[in-house]
């Protein structure tokens, strides 16, 4: 091969690679940069490839640049960059197993929760998890809606019999964002309260630690489509769990958002609760993953808060809240 034909040879590539360029104007322009640039880079030519690229701006050179140069070649590359940019999809979620036995510790804790909303016929169905003997700490989209506002009442089974409070409240900030038409999912979380002792197996809230995912966790609660079965699942969460949720491949359905995202701690031999499960996520890239609102200080404080604001109060349940933040 002459001098002469090297040099349109590498020319050629160089034309290749502002071609390149412009083929992938169709993505991202930061996936286009890299793709450029390391093309670039591997003739060591950068100012020429530049100028390459620059030609391909110009109409009157197009008609004449692609049909010298080939493209077929480049088609395996842009087909790896556009798979590489889809959604994964989540192949399979750990279905849940039944709880043959609720009325043994800690299950007697997760509670069943029946809603009504002032002007809407349904009874909504939910689930809780007792952390005092008559305090309940629930998803707050169990009890607020946007159409109806706050749930007229709660009503839980004790002992066969039904047992009702109006005393119950969410988080300030989940309203405003219903409101808004978002539903925050990071503020998903409110307080049911009742009158006298509902049960004596509790759940201690607890901020979720930076070492949570060397622990597995169960989400336990009660499917709406399956009356009285109480459902749960075990295992250990997505580690890409973020600073608001906790993302976790569970099967879960409705009529089990509230549920607690709990393990037994071997030390001190507590139902530890880091979390509150509000449904399956729906976004990208946990599309299909059970998600639950990740306790933090802040906000078993503001659950703290939301407690205070009930008429009722259980001195027992706000004193060991008290210690348990400020000691």
């Amino acid at each position: 091969m002459n001098p002469h034909q090297k040099r349109q040879n590498k020319i050629a590539r160089y034309i290749a690679v502002g071609l390149l360029g412009t083929t992938l104007g169709i993505l991202s322009s930061a996936v286009e940069a890299k793709v450029v640039l390391q093309a670039a880079e591997e003739t060591e030519h950068l100012r020429e490839a530049h100028l390459a690229s620059s030609l391909v701006t110009q109409p009157e050179k197009r008609k004449e640049i692609a049909d010298t140069v080939k493209l077929r070649s480049l088609s395996p590359l842009l087909d790896s960059i556009k798979e590489s940019q889809e959604p994964q999809k989540i192949t399979s979620l750990q279905p849940s197993a039944l709880v043959p036995q609720t009325e043994i510790e800690p299950y007697r804790g997760i509670i069943q929760l029946e809603i009504k909303f002032k002007g809407f016929k349904n009874t909504v169905k939910g689930t809780g998890a007792l952390i005092s003997q008559t305090d309940i700490v629930t998803a707050a989209h169990c009890l607020y809606a946007k159409d109806y506002g706050l749930a007229e009442s709660v009503t839980i089974t004790l002992d066969g019999k039904p047992i009702s409070t109006h005393f119950l409240e969410v988080s300030t900030r989940f309203k405003d964002s219903v409101l808004r038409g978002s539903k925050d999912p990071a503020f998903d979380y409110g307080v049911v309260t009742f009158d006298y002792p509902i049960g004596s197996t509790f759940f201690t809230l607890q901020a979720a630690s930076k070492d949570l995912l060397t622990y597995e966790y169960n989400v336990t609660g009660y499917p709406a489509e399956e009356a009285g079965n109480l459902r749960t699942n075990s295992g250990f969460l997505q580690e890409k769990s973020g600073k608001t949720l906790l993302f976790y491949p569970f099967d879960t359905k409705e009529g089990q958002s509230g549920g607690p995202l709990w393990r037994k701690d071997p030390d001190s031999q507590t139902n530890v609760c880091i979390g509150i499960h509000n449904g399956q996520y729906t976004k990208y890239p946990y599309e299909g993953y059970g998600v639950g609102v990740k306790l933090t200080d802040a906000i078993i404080k503001d659950i703290y808060k939301i407690h205070q604001s009930n008429t009722l109060r259980s001195q027992g349940w706000i004193e060991r809240l008290r210690y348990s933040i400020f000691s």
